[in-house]
């Protein structure tokens, strides 16, 4: 059995961030950026996982996304956002295309 979670990550960067110069245009420092993602935890491996399980997990991954997989130096005003909602997941796997959403089915 699969539990899965709907995640948002909200944050500002500051110029050291490491992807900076690859943003176009440059993000001021009090711009907020958010990336979106569903995460699947399989019971069987992970066992009865809790939701706060599933939350600490995720905020340790995004925040490592955020920080352009480096690290998270250069993030402040972190803020998340989580559904286990499954009529929340579907509207955002809902943008796209069948072959993507039938991975995660």
């Amino acid at each position: 059995m699969k539990k899965s979670i709907l995640a948002t990550i909200y944050w500002t960067i500051d110029k050291n961030h490491k992807d900076y110069n690859c943003m176009l245009p440059y993000p001021s420092e009090t711009e907020i950026l958010d990336y979106t993602d569903v995460y699947y935890f399989d019971t069987d491996y992970y066992g009865n996982i809790t939701r706060k399980e599933m939350e600490n997990y995720v905020k340790r991954d995004l925040k490592l996304i955020a920080g352009g997989g480096y690290d998270w130096k250069h993030i402040h005003n972190v803020r998340f956002e989580f559904s286990t909602n499954q009529n929340d997941i579907n509207a955002f796997l809902d943008k796209f295309d069948d072959d993507i959403k039938n991975q995660f089915v």
